[in-house]
């Protein structure tokens, strides 16, 4: 039978030199790539023939894009069919340029913090080419600017940063193209290990009672149902009995279609209750999961002179990250074990807003300062999803505006 490899996206981008966190979004930033069978797009793996799109998130810092929005990103994609070396890593065996494909659309800027590219391998058969399932994609993204291939650099032979370069951008916030490789698994229906659907940051709407609807019962805190909820601090002065508050936390800014203001979210009516004050404290990002973004599946393993079948549940790997400035997430991955139960398969990340009277805090607006958050979730076969949420940073309480203290006895 024939081994299915790993297909978590490997991303490569420029190291920053500032000493920001890997989770701070001060430039440009390739979070992650899905793959959507066209007309299934719940499918992570084409079949021989099938029609996809890549489609690729970009977290954007607070400088605000000049361009118009057809003109925020490009995308250019080179294909391999990869052939497999004795060590079971992956080379390029025969490039299929995409220009052998006249009748694929371009690539198509979603928003200004994602892009969609149409891709197709045609008939190629990776099985009988390569002798693997495999097809491994070099591309690379320019903001405000166009890809372009270098001539003379071969794809598998040369870095992957190197196959191409932006062009006409020299008035963008990020010069250097944002080079990635990702590997597809073609998907083949006489194949036990084929078949692999995509996780989802989506609560599943036919299941009410599961963790992503209904939420997690955690000692101390209110119970509120939600993919995405906010723990808010406990005040320092509350009862031992009173609980955490919770809030849900929805997608109140999705696919922006120009470029997001980020010093005025206060005044907008869907932050009143996803605003967050300097100096509250550490706050909870929790994130839960349906069932069905976990799948069982079969692999081979090795044990001792023999390879095994074993049915194991996928683990889930999250990413994350947010706009530099104001405030501190509390790493850039988080884990759901594959042997979680599904009533506690829920990831935590720690969320600490600017201290008071720290640079962060002072520059912090009246009005509020949007902090931009990019969530990724991929089940380390292929399967990936992405999503984005925002919180209004607000000023602390000036003293006067403060609660009053309650009056003494004389």
């Amino acid at each position: 039978m024939k081994k299915q490899m790993a297909l978590a996206a490997l991303f490569c981008a420029a190291c920053n030199t500032d000493f920001t966190e890997a989770y701070e979004v001060d430039e440009p930033k390739l979070m992650g790539a899905r793959i959507e069978v066209t007309g299934a797009p719940e499918r992570a793996w084409p079949r021989v023939g099938e029609s996809f799109t890549m489609r690729v998130l970009v977290a954007r810092s607070s400088k605000k894009p000049s361009l118009p929005l057809g003109k925020q990103l490009d995308a250019s994609i080179s294909v391999c069919i990869g052939g497999k070396l004795p060590d079971g890593s992956l080379f390029c065996a025969a490039e299929i340029p995409l220009s052998a494909f006249p009748d694929l659309p371009p690539a198509k800027v979603v928003s200004f913090e994602e892009i969609a590219i149409p891709l197709t391998f045609g008939d190629a058969d990776p099985r009988k080419l390569a002798g693997t399932s495999n097809v491994l994609l070099f591309g690379a993204v320019c903001v405000e600017g166009t890809v372009e291939r270098v001539k003379g650099k071969v794809a598998g032979v040369d870095p992957a940063n190197e196959l191409f370069r932006c062009v006409d951008n020299k008035q963008a916030e990020l010069q250097e193209p944002l080079a990635f490789t990702n590997t597809v698994t073609i998907d083949y229906p006489d194949d036990e290990f084929a078949a692999n659907l995509n996780p989802s940051f989506a609560c599943d709407s036919t299941d009410e009672g599961s963790i992503c609807n209904a939420g997690t019962k955690n000692k101390g805190e209110e119970t509120v149902g939600g993919a995405f909820v906010l723990v808010r601090p406990k005040e320092d002065d509350a009862k031992e009995s009173v609980k955490r508050a919770v809030v849900a936390w929805p997608e109140v800014l999705a696919q922006p279609q120009k470029a997001l203001d980020y010093t005025d979210c206060a005044e907008d009516p869907r932050f009143e209750a996803l605003q967050v004050r300097v100096d509250s404290g550490e706050h909870l990002i929790r994130i839960r999961f349906a069932e069905s973004s976990r799948e069982t599946y079969k692999a081979e393993r090795p044990r001792y002179n023999e390879t095994i079948i074993v049915e194991q549940r996928e683990e889930l790997l999250i990413s994350h990250a947010a706009t530099k400035d104001f405030g501190q997430l509390g790493g850039y991955f988080s884990i759901v074990p594959r042997d979680a139960d599904d009533d506690r398969a829920e990831a935590e990340i720690p969320f600490t807003p600017p201290k008071a009277g720290s640079k962060e805090a002072k520059a912090v607006t009246e009005a509020g300062s949007l902090v931009r958050f990019y969530f990724v979730v991929r089940d380390q076969r292929g399967g990936v999803d992405f999503t984005t949420r925002s919180l209004c940073i607000v000023p602390e309480l000036a003293p006067q505006l403060a609660p009053a203290a309650p009056a003494k006895d004389p």
